[in-house]
């Protein structure tokens, strides 16, 4: 069970990252557009 636990953690993680860069990727381009003599 703690094992399996943990393989669940990393999985979250995981998806937290991928989750993490669409965000990032997301807030450019609002930064693009919003901001554009920033960028």
């Amino acid at each position: 069970m703690r094992k399996a636990k943990k393989g669940k953690r990393g999985g979250e993680r995981q998806k937290g990252k991928k989750k993490k860069k669409i965000f990032y990727e997301s807030f450019k381009q609002r930064s693009l557009k919003y901001a554009p003599s920033i960028a």
